[in-house]
């Protein structure tokens, strides 16, 4: 992509943390914004200051839990914008304890959000992205899919490092399609996650 003007970006958790200065960045770079939360009055606020800086962007509350979730938030950014080239996904959830504390209920709560958020995402997007021949998919891992220090969280380390291998492998398949993926992998950030 060699130009980030006039693109338009969907963004998961874009209410606060990484989603929101991602969208602040790319909406600084001229491109449209579609950010996305749960958090209805923070996507809100989010787009209200991507509007004071000149950025158009649409508002959309989803629970990306939401098996369907992803088919809502195309449909907004089609209908608002016509098109999607960047989707960033973003969100992200964790438990902390002790592995024999960790109930499977609370595993399968944060693999839905934080993995499957991403593998339904994918079977939206990567479909529209090749069919229009460009775009770029950002995936927020974590250190924490990297390298294993986090005995408490086991559960998030898990589900990061399942997208490092999904975005690692979507690269080496969309790449030469003309589609670029990032994978982020940041340390620990001061967000809402806690």
């Amino acid at each position: 992509m060699d130009t980030l003007e006039d693109k338009v970006a969907v963004i998961t958790g874009a209410a606060s943390g990484i989603g929101r200065a991602i969208a602040h960045s790319l909406g600084r770079r001229g491109t449209q914004i579609v950010p996305v939360d749960i958090d209805a009055h923070g996507v809100s606020t989010v787009v209200g200051e991507l509007s004071e800086l000149g950025v158009n962007a649409v508002t959309r509350t989803a629970d990306i839990g939401d098996p369907i979730a992803f088919d809502g938030i195309r449909d907004t950014a089609l209908e608002r914008f016509g098109k999607v080239d960047i989707v960033v996904n973003n969100v992200g959830v964790l438990t902390n304890g002790l592995p024999q504390n960790i109930p499977a209920i609370e595993w399968e709560r944060i693999l839905n959000i934080n993995l499957m958020s991403v593998v339904r995402s994918n079977a939206t997007f990567v479909p529209m992205l090749l069919d229009q021949g460009s775009g770029h998919i950002v995936n927020t891992a974590s250190f924490a899919g990297l390298f294993t220090y986090s005995y408490d969280r086991m559960p998030y380390a898990a589900s990061k490092a399942a997208i490092v291998q999904i975005s690692e492998g979507l690269a080496l398949y969309l790449r030469p399609k003309n589609i670029g993926v990032t994978l982020l992998c940041p340390g620990p950030v001061l967000t809402n996650i806690a």
